[in-house]
């Protein structure tokens, strides 16, 4: 818009959640900047923004219209009735009505786009607050507390960041990974809370949980449920191939359930269970050390080894 119209460099956009003026208190961020205000992101304007400039906002805000002065232009704009936000630019030639109607057209639709983000952005919050909930209900059923299914959701994250999978995957990963034993909803309270070794129906039973589950999430056509349902179905799939439930092997096994895999178990080794007490550090490292290649991708045992430290401090942030 600047180079359409020959503005100068100096643009800045500013938006409130409600009206901050006239001793109102309201929640204002500096969205955006160019120029002078590039570095000002996400800082409040009422203390980065000059006297006058914040005096050109406030009025822009009070009329409800664009405000010039002193070679300046500020116009309002207001994606809802919650939200007031202003776009403050320097230009040192006069603005004819065409060019006006232009901006005001431009900022309109900025507003609507950035009200689409922060609702799509809502929806997928709620989504992993239902998710979470629901994997924390299936792991009470179990005696598990919620904080494994906030770790093993957090390792997995982690994992794929450290592995390179793009921002969308992680994310995905990060919201899908608490249903991975969703399907333990359908496994009888006797066979899940059994303290000691199940026998070979009991077994076999309760490996079913992982065909239940996926065949329940699979049924949405929800990017994060179809992630889900490919993490429930084949998280106890093996690197070698001899896991369950379809002894899938090697890279075969999405890479989603290949890190959720290893983060599972990392928490699992190190927590305690109705039929276990945790494990001490370097017995886990060991055993997922001479899993590698074997039950888990190597190259995500390398990564979890040579960032311990990381993981370490994700489970001191979720104690059971």
């Amino acid at each position: 818009m600047s180079a359409v119209l020959y503005l100068d460099k100096d643009t800045v956009y500013v938006n409130f959640d409600s009206v901050a003026i006239e001793g109102k208190e309201g929640e204002a961020r500096i969205l955006a900047g160019t120029g002078y205000y590039n570095e000002m992101k996400g800082k409040n304007p009422n203390i980065e923004l000059t006297e006058d400039i914040l005096a050109l906002m406030n009025e822009a805000i009070s009329k409800k219209s664009i405000i010039s002065r002193d070679g300046y232009y500020a116009i309002y704009f207001s994606p809802n009735k919650k939200i007031d936000d202003v776009l403050i630019f320097s230009c040192q030639q006069s603005l004819n009505r065409d060019s006006l109607y232009l901006l005001e057209l431009f900022c309109n639709n900025i507003g609507v786009a950035y009200m689409n983000l922060l609702l799509h952005r809502e929806v997928e919050d709620t989504q992993r607050e239902i998710l979470y909930m629901l994997g924390e209900a299936v792991e009470s059923r179990s005696k598990e507390t919620g904080s494994h299914v906030r770790r093993v959701a957090e390792y997995s994250q982690l994992l794929a960041k450290l592995l390179g999978l793009p921002e969308r995957d992680t994310e995905l990963i990060l919201y899908a990974t608490p249903l991975h034993d969703f399907g333990k909803i359908g496994i009888p309270d006797e066979i899940l809370h059994k303290p000691g070794k199940l026998d070979g129906e009991e077994w076999a039973m309760m490996q079913s949980h992982a065909e239940i589950g996926a065949s329940m999430l699979k049924k949405s056509n929800r990017e994060i449920m179809k992630a889900a349902a490919l993490i429930a179905g084949q998280h106890h799939e093996k690197w070698d191939g001899t896991g369950y439930p379809n002894k899938m092997a090697g890279e075969d096994i999405h890479i989603y359930a290949r890190i959720t895999a290893l983060a599972d178990v990392y928490d699992a080794l190190g927590s305690k269970r109705c039929y276990k007490d945790p494990w001490p550090k370097e017995k886990v490292l060991k055993l997922i050390k001479d899993e590698s290649g074997q039950h888990f991708d190597p190259q995500l045992v390398k990564l979890l080894c040579e960032n311990i430290s990381d993981f370490e401090e994700i489970t001191r942030r979720h104690p059971d």
